[in-house]
């Protein structure tokens, strides 16, 4: 008899357990204590590995100062806790320092927000811009400038921004169009009222109107192409064919016209087999007779700088920078070195060792930039170190270096020689000025 009751009784505990409401991850309540020593140690991270406080940088008075801000938002945390409210405040620590390299791991994803805004943006030339997603008002229309969201202006919006993310102007667009659906994002920025965003838009006429979008449950993150802006509407390049390698499978493509050959890298990673794409790729538009070739960079949010030497191997090199290259790029085959004119593209998207690939192809041959400016600044904090809090709650990660320019200029941003806007017209119309300049490209035809 004891025994069932025992039995019952776990059993009813089990239902008890079993009935309280779940809490999603970033619901999910920490420890104040946790909380406080977690945010405290990464500022103590910060100050002995970022450059900003050490080696050639460094500004050792400046440590106290870092060191009380962090104490001072960890003070301020009160129970209940959540790892959003959590993440809030150590993102605020991290991006103080406007270095994008030094940033909270995985904040930005739907993992960390409970719900989201089920509405698509981008940051076009001329202004915000919103896109229509399954499950949006029926009202809202690609296209539609939106000029103000939660009763802020689409401008006050992007310098409130700058408190939680770090970087240039075009990084900052970049950042704040993908990332403006997810509800923690919206509520850090002060945008949500009760469950909802009231979005201020103007359609292509003139015409302007106001609706109320009620955020949603975050298993519609599943998908989140349309929180990525341009590739929700743009096709940049037409069939596929002539692709060495499909992009979904790999991190390269390229593809041959009668007048050009492109070859696009979506992220600067170094993987087998990437050598032998560059020198097929060469090799297919000599054997052509193409005059053109397009280096696409845009989109590529980084990682090894190294992935334009095999690039630099088929380019003819200035002199000046001849010997600062690995012997094997140095050592040119002078039948395998392309004198046809190449381009450089890059967008607000592109970063990191992203940006200084498009450097080293621009500085040190005769390759021209092309597109709008990149993501990051032409000298750059990078060569990022992983950490995780002392309570395992985040990872994040911090620069150690400091990268010169390959010219020594320091600039904000990467800029190209020929600009390539997209445009809220653009948009509306469902034109990509990059596929239209590509269009525009014919080799030339020399009379015999």
């Amino acid at each position: 008899m004891r025994s069932r009751t025992v039995f019952a009784a776990l059993v009813l505990l089990a239902v008890s357990i079993w009935a309280v409401p779940r809490l999603s991850a970033a619901e999910r309540l920490v420890p104040l204590p946790a909380a406080r020593r977690d945010l405290v140690s990464t500022a103590e991270h910060v100050v002995v590995t970022q450059p900003e406080f050490t080696g050639s940088l460094g500004n050792l008075a400046r440590r106290p100062g870092y060191l009380a801000y962090a104490q001072r938002l960890a003070a301020r945390l009160r129970e209940p806790l959540t790892r959003v409210d959590l993440a809030e405040a150590e993102d605020l620590v991290l991006s103080r320092l406007h270095d994008p390299h030094t940033s909270l791991e995985g904040t930005w994803n739907p993992l960390s927000s409970p719900d989201l805004l089920p509405v698509g943006f981008y940051w076009a030339q001329g202004g915000l811009v919103a896109y229509r997603v399954q499950g949006s008002p029926a009202a809202l229309r690609t296209g539609d400038r939106v000029l103000a969201l939660g009763g802020v202006p689409a401008q006050a919006i992007l310098r409130r921004a700058q408190r939680f993310f770090s970087g240039n102007v075009p990084w900052l667009k970049t950042l704040t169009g993908q990332d403006l659906p997810f509800g923690n994002t919206l509520r850090w920025l002060g945008l949500v009222h009760g469950d909802a965003v009231q979005v201020e838009l103007a359609r292509p006429s003139g015409e302007r109107y106001d609706l109320t979008v009620r955020l949603v449950p975050q298993s519609l993150a599943a998908d989140r192409s349309y929180t990525l802006g341009r590739d929700a509407f743009l096709s940049r390049y037409l069939a596929p064919s002539g692709m060495a390698e499909p992009v979904g499978r790999s991190f390269y493509a390229w593809r041959l016209t009668p007048d050009y050959g492109v070859f696009w890298i979506t992220s600067s990673s170094d993987t087998t087999g990437y050598q032998a794409a560059v020198d097929a790729f060469f090799r297919a538009v000599r054997t052509a007779g193409v005059y053109y070739a397009v280096i696409d960079l845009g989109e590529n949010p980084g990682g090894y700088a190294s992935v334009a030497y095999p690039l630099l191997e088929h380019l003819p090199l200035r002199p000046a920078y001849a010997a600062a290259l690995p012997g094997d790029v140095r050592d040119q085959n002078p039948a395998e070195v392309f004198h046809g004119k190449v381009y450089v593209l890059v967008d607000g998207s592109t970063m990191s060792a992203a940006v200084f690939s498009a450097e080293m192809l621009s500085e040190m041959s005769d390759a021209v930039l092309i597109g709008e400016p990149a993501g990051m600044a032409s000298g750059a904090l990078v060569g990022a170190k992983n950490f995780k809090t002392p309570d395992g709650i985040f990872g994040y990660h911090v620069s150690t270096v400091y990268a010169t320019p390959v010219n020594g200029v320091v600039t904000a941003a990467l800029e190209p020689s020929a600009a390539l806007p997209l445009t809220v017209r653009d948009i509306q119309q469902g034109i990509d000025p990059v596929a239209r300049w590509l269009s525009h490209l014919a080799t030339p035809r020399v009379k015999t």
